[in-house]
């Protein structure tokens, strides 16, 4: 027996704020960049590279309703002076962007994933609420009308065969998900790089 389905779907855009701050790769990413900062002798500032922007954002347009939304971002401490090398802060400069690099793919793997996730639980949660009721439905029907003489058995055993398909659908939708749900995780901590693709028929 497979899980049953949470009530709502992850927020989009918190899993890919909850992505840039945990993974290991970006976390990587920039502390590599801060400890060749610190060996080719620069000195921190309190100035930051904003490789994303994150803040809490509202848009109003006249007569519609507001938007509301969220603006990811990774910041990175600038280092400068303590060295005139122009090869040092060329290194540097590089390392700043395989930072913002790291991010970016970060977050375009969470995003993929995401809409792999979203599409199984739009699925699975169709499935649950609209088809297997109306399949219900249809089969209780059947059999009322079979009692009546309206139907033959065949008739019966026809509608018994679509609605154990539509059970099967229903578990493979439900099992499509809890999958990408598996994949979205292992996507926001950096383990894997790969994402559902597949859907139920």
């Amino acid at each position: 027996t497979l899980t049953s389905l949470p009530d709502s779907p992850r927020a989009d855009n918190a899993t890919e704020s909850i992505a840039l701050q945990q993974r290991l790769d970006v976390l990587a990413a920039n502390q590599s960049s801060q400890r060749l900062a610190q060996s080719l002798g620069m000195t921190r500032t309190n100035r930051f590279v904003d490789v994303l922007d994150l803040g809490y954002q509202r848009n109003s347009v006249s007569g519609q309703a507001m938007q509301k939304g969220y603006d990811i971002s990774v910041r990175v401490p600038l280092f400068t002076g303590g060295t005139r090398q122009t090869k040092a802060q060329f290194l540097y400069q590089q390392s700043l962007d395989q930072a913002a690099d790291t991010a970016i793919r970060a977050r375009a793997e969470v995003r993929a994933s995401y809409t792999s996730y979203r599409l199984a639980y739009d699925t699975a949660k169709h499935y649950q609420q609209h088809v297997l009721p109306v399949r219900a439905q249809i089969a209780e029907e059947v059999m009322l009308r079979y009692n009546g003489m309206l139907l033959s058995v065949l008739d019966v055993i026809a509608n018994a065969r679509d609605q154990a398909q539509s059970q099967r659908a229903s578990i493979e939708a439900k099992r499509n998900f809890w999958l990408a749900d598996s994949i979205l995780e292992a996507a926001m901590n950096g383990s894997s790089s790969s994402y559902l693709t597949t859907t139920p028929e």
